[in-house]
């Protein structure tokens, strides 16, 4: 086999498992993008306080972008506000041992033009150690919707996932308890870059022949 053919089959060989190992990171990046087909919230308990991070697109919401310009403004959302808590307050429960004795919107903010963050705090009757969700904001926003909900007990490094949907509406989640998602997530990031040290590794060697 002459240099030339030795050197143009190491090029491709190294395209390919570039291409592999690219693919591999995609999907790790693509587990932390925000997804704006779904709602997300960060749910931090802290004593008998939960602090719950809201973001959804507003344009799902009915009402909400009064002029039908495909963006929402302040003004809109200040207007649409009352109706879109209460579309939160009676879609997506968040209870302890008991329900909340008291729930309130601290702040709403719009970004992008149609990202809708609301700030939530649930106060409870005393310490939370379990907490259950359930979302059925499938039944107001669209059928297929998705709610993602990130849970942890004093800290976000703990944080365990759910994806909520019409199949699949509750999920309940405790003090200390292990996050398989989480678990998930760390072998695929894991596999990537396993398959990131190979591609350079192979790449070394090809071209070395």
């Amino acid at each position: 086999m002459t240099d030339s053919s030795r050197e143009s089959r190491s090029r491709r060989s190294l395209r390919l498992v570039l291409g592999f190992a690219a693919s591999w990171a995609a999907v790790g990046a693509g587990l932390h993008a925000h997804d704006l087909g779904r709602s997300e919230s960060d749910v931090i308990a802290r004593g008998a306080e939960v602090h719950v991070r809201l973001t959804l697109d507003l344009l799902e919401v009915d009402g909400i972008d009064r002029n039908g310009d495909l963006r929402v403004s302040y003004g809109e959302l200040d207007e649409g506000i009352d109706r879109l808590y209460a579309i939160v307050k009676g879609h997506l429960t968040i209870q302890g041992a008991a329900p909340p004795v008291r729930t309130a919107l601290e702040r709403y903010t719009v970004s992008d033009d149609h990202v809708g963050r609301l700030d939530l705090l649930l106060t409870f009757d005393g310490s939370v150690s379990r907490l259950a969700i359930t979302s059925t904001l499938h039944q107001v926003l669209r059928p297929s919707h998705e709610h993602l909900t990130r849970v942890s007990f004093d800290t976000m490094a703990s944080a365990r996932n759910a994806v909520l949907s019409a199949t699949m509406s509750r999920a309940e989640f405790a003090q200390g308890s292990k996050s398989y998602p989480a678990s998930a997530v760390l072998g695929l990031l894991a596999g990537a870059a396993l398959a990131c040290v190979a591609a350079v590794q192979f790449a070394r060697r090809a071209f070395r022949r």
